[in-house]
Protein backbone atom coordinates (compact mmCIF):
# COMPACT_ATOMS: atom_id res chain seq x y z
CA UNK A 1 0.00 0.00 0.00
CA UNK A 2 1.36 3.47 -1.00
CA UNK A 3 -0.61 5.09 2.11
CA UNK A 4 2.67 5.63 3.99
CA UNK A 5 1.60 3.10 6.51
CA UNK A 6 4.48 0.78 7.33
CA UNK A 7 4.16 -2.98 8.74
CA UNK A 8 6.10 -2.75 12.32
CA UNK A 9 7.27 -7.05 11.16
CA UNK A 10 9.11 -4.99 8.83
CA UNK A 11 12.48 -5.30 10.46
CA UNK A 12 14.02 -2.23 9.80
CA UNK A 13 11.63 -0.13 11.49
CA UNK A 14 11.80 0.76 15.34
CA UNK A 15 9.71 2.75 17.61
CA UNK A 16 11.21 5.70 19.20
CA UNK A 17 10.93 3.91 22.94
CA UNK A 18 12.96 0.68 21.13
CA UNK A 19 16.13 2.97 19.59
CA UNK A 20 15.85 4.18 23.42
CA UNK A 21 15.58 1.10 24.66
CA UNK A 22 18.37 -0.01 22.15
CA UNK A 23 21.11 2.70 23.50
CA UNK A 24 20.27 1.87 27.06
CA UNK A 25 23.75 2.17 29.40
CA UNK A 26 25.47 3.07 26.03
CA UNK A 27 25.56 6.72 26.47
CA UNK A 28 21.73 7.04 28.14
CA UNK A 29 20.65 8.56 25.25
CA UNK A 30 17.06 10.23 26.20
CA UNK A 31 14.42 10.84 23.81
CA UNK A 32 15.78 14.83 23.62
CA UNK A 33 18.88 13.42 21.93
CA UNK A 34 16.71 11.09 19.99
CA UNK A 35 14.95 13.95 18.48
CA UNK A 36 17.51 15.97 18.22
CA UNK A 37 19.58 13.84 15.81
CA UNK A 38 16.22 12.90 13.76
CA UNK A 39 16.07 16.43 12.93
CA UNK A 40 19.51 17.30 12.62
CA UNK A 41 20.26 14.54 10.06
CA UNK A 42 16.71 15.02 8.70
CA UNK A 43 15.57 11.23 9.52
CA UNK A 44 11.95 10.83 7.86
CA UNK A 45 9.67 9.44 10.26
CA UNK A 46 6.79 7.06 9.40
CA UNK A 47 3.66 6.91 11.36
CA UNK A 48 2.11 3.14 11.32
CA UNK A 49 -1.50 2.16 11.84
CA UNK A 50 -1.75 2.18 15.30
CA UNK A 51 -0.85 6.01 15.38
CA UNK A 52 2.65 5.28 16.75
CA UNK A 53 5.99 6.50 14.51
CA UNK A 54 8.85 4.39 13.83
CA UNK A 55 12.17 5.63 12.33
CA UNK A 56 13.83 3.29 10.26
CA UNK A 57 16.60 2.31 12.30
CA UNK A 58 19.99 1.85 10.26
CA UNK A 59 19.72 5.54 9.09
CA UNK A 60 19.27 6.61 13.12
CA UNK A 61 22.17 4.24 13.54
CA UNK A 62 24.38 5.74 11.31
CA UNK A 63 23.17 9.70 12.02
CA UNK A 64 23.79 9.03 15.90
CA UNK A 65 27.15 7.66 14.83
CA UNK A 66 27.95 11.07 12.96
CA UNK A 67 26.45 13.30 16.07
CA UNK A 68 28.61 11.73 18.44
CA UNK A 69 31.82 11.50 16.13
CA UNK A 70 30.83 15.56 15.49
CA UNK A 71 30.88 16.34 19.55
CA UNK A 72 34.47 14.59 20.17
Amino acid sequence: SNSGEIDNSNSIYRYLNQIKLRYKGVRDIDMWVIKKVIKIYDIPLYTINNGQVVVDKDLFDDAIKKYYEGEM
